[in-house]
């Protein structure tokens, strides 16, 4: 068999989730203060929320809220 040959079986086909769960983690950004560029800022924080699954936080509130 070519060493670089992989045999995919139909049950490997499916991607699995993994997360890797951090706890104690701490992620600091600097407060905005007007003489930075606001779009990396904003890509910092938004990696922060993603990171800790804090982004739903951000999307639009249901209508019977």
């Amino acid at each position: 068999m070519n060493p670089g040959l992989h045999i995919i079986s139909e049950s490997s086909k499916k991607p699995l989730a993994v997360r890797t769960v951090v706890s104690n983690a701490k992620f600091e950004v600097e407060k905005f203060d007007g003489t930075n560029n606001f779009g990396m800022w904003q890509c910092k924080v938004m990696d922060v929320l993603v990171q800790q699954e804090l982004d739903i936080a951000l999307k639009d509130k249901p209508e019977e809220m």
